[in-house]
């Protein structure tokens, strides 16, 4: 019985799984943008470890050759959102992780992080 409606189940949710895994990485990319935003607004990195966010970007970076083999499009797009993000979030760890550590961070990394409008 259990076997028939596990069939039934991945029978009936294959044609919306990509579309369900983008929704959910839209989601991650939602609180990555959260992270970024508080990051931003106190100016400084307290209990996060650069390498568990390295970790991610390198996982993501993974999807992006996974989710084509798969034909999961949605997935890749929403994978891209999440690896942007994640890379402007590490970039700001290490600004501001450099700010708190030596009070001054290089020129070269405040012109790489200043937007200019």
């Amino acid at each position: 019985m259990f076997e028939l409606m596990l069939e039934y189940f991945i029978m009936n949710i294959s044609p919306y799984a990509d579309k369900i895994n983008a929704a959910l990485e839209l989601c991650g990319a939602f609180v990555i943008f959260l992270n970024i935003r508080k990051t931003y607004h106190d100016k400084s990195i307290r209990g996060i470890d650069w390498r568990y966010l390295a970790f991610y970007i390198g996982w993501g970076v993974w999807n992006m050759f996974y989710y084509p083999s798969l034909g999961q499009w949605w997935s890749f797009y929403a994978g891209l959102m999440i690896i942007w993000l994640d890379c402007v979030w590490l970039a700001q760890m290490w600004y501001y992780g450099g700010l708190e550590k030596n009070k001054r961070v290089p020129q070269y990394i405040q012109n790489c992080l200043t937007i200019k409008m």
